[in-house]
């Protein structure tokens, strides 16, 4: 015969009903947070696409690269600084990745231009050789 099933004390129900509580409660909360980092992350992204599109791709460049600098000695990445014409502040864009060809063309004096909404820029040394690049922010906005 089966044995018979004891009822639970009533301290016993409401220690059961409190895990419970607490339990969705808990889910609720980590539901909350990755939400939060969600929207953060994605808030992030969005202003550095919004900052792309409107410093670079929608920008016009006829100026001079000022410097040209590696990041962390790597010279597959650099930091370009260009001066524009009728602009106050020279034009700064943090880490690129560039290609070997990029490195071995492209000096600081080189002539740069660029017209708004192109995402290839031109850069001619003083003889007239010219060779176009389109900068690459380590695939961070593809």
């Amino acid at each position: 015969m089966p044995k018979a099933r004891v009822p639970k004390s009533p301290i016993a129900r409401a220690e059961i009903t409190m895990k419970k509580i607490v339990l969705i409660v808990a889910l609720c909360l980590i539901g909350r947070y990755v939400l939060f980092w969600y929207e953060y992350t994605n808030s992030i992204y969005e202003g550095g696409l919004a900052w792309y599109k409107k410093e670079y791709v929608g920008k016009k460049i006829s100026g001079v690269l000022k410097t040209i600098d590696q990041f962390n000695n790597n010279p597959s990445k650099v930091v370009l600084s260009i001066t524009n014409k009728g602009e106050e502040f020279d034009i700064s864009y943090g880490v690129t990745c560039v290609e070997k060809e990029f490195v071995d063309f492209v000096q600081e004096g080189d002539s740069v231009f660029k017209t708004s909404g192109e995402k290839l820029m031109r850069f001619c040394k003083t003889n007239g050789n010219c060779r176009n690049f389109e900068l690459n922010f380590c695939d961070k906005f593809k």
